[in-house]
């Protein structure tokens, strides 16, 4: 009985089922790791390339294309729980995910969610027209949306108000040497100002009144300034 109960005592615990990790050789766990590599590569590459994160909530897209890849990596590497799996990589896709967007060139429609939430314009500016520029492959330019408004104020005005809205939204800036460093001319624009907060950057210009198509002969008249916003996700 004592032979029977020390044998008893002695002998190794069973392998359970549950076990967390199965048993890999090292160089399979290392393949499993530079496959996952290799895949959030691809998925940032061919996801750059088609866009997928630069809409509003393209890191929820940009998310579900790294997950199936994350998910074989968990099992190569192992990983026998669903549970563990199914959270380790829904992790690691979502840190990539975000990453992905706020590195991607963001959409005329992102670009306009931001100017919305500005409060421009502020009261008493009209505006004229707004219209788009760029694309997300950033040929010939990345997104960018412009809106010309009529303001009733001088242009140093102008650029105060617009100023005051944006520092209060929690931007940073103020005016620039319109001029660039280049050489003053008739087109030099009579007021620049540009703001940043984040990745986003919003700029103001006062044209001048020989730049074509923005002092109209109603404006001229009215007493009104127009002033030109340009928003972007920076370059």
């Amino acid at each position: 009985m004592n032979q029977t109960d020390t044998s008893t005592r002695h002998r190794p615990a069973a392998t359970q089922d549950s076990a967390r990790l199965r048993h890999r050789p090292l160089w399979s766990r290392a393949l499993s790791i530079v496959l996952g590599v290799a895949w959030v590569g691809v998925v940032f590459v061919v996801g750059g390339f088609l866009t997928i994160a630069s809409p509003v909530g393209g890191w929820f897209y940009a998310t579900l294309c790294f997950l199936p890849g994350l998910v074989g990596t968990a099992f190569l590497f192992g990983v026998t729980r669903w549970r563990d799996v199914l959270l380790g990589a829904s992790a690691v896709s979502l840190v990539c995910g975000v990453a992905m967007y706020q590195q991607a060139p963001p959409d005329h429609g992102r670009i306009r969610s931001v100017a919305e939430g500005v409060g421009v314009p502020v009261d008493g500016w009209q505006l004229v027209s707004e219209d788009e520029r760029g694309n997300t492959w950033c040929w010939k330019g990345c997104p960018e949306v412009n809106y010309l408004y009529a303001a009733p104020q001088d242009p140093a005005d102008a650029l105060t108000t617009l100023g005051d809205v944006l520092e209060q939204d929690g931007w940073r800036g103020g005016a620039q040497d319109p001029t660039h460093g280049l050489a003053r001319s008739e087109y030099t624009p009579l007021a620049y100002g540009t703001w940043r907060k984040g990745r986003w950057e919003v700029s103001l210009s006062v044209p001048a009144p020989a730049s074509p198509g923005r002092w109209s002969a109603e404006t001229a008249q009215r007493g009104l300034t127009p002033v030109e916003l340009s928003f972007d996700g920076g370059h």
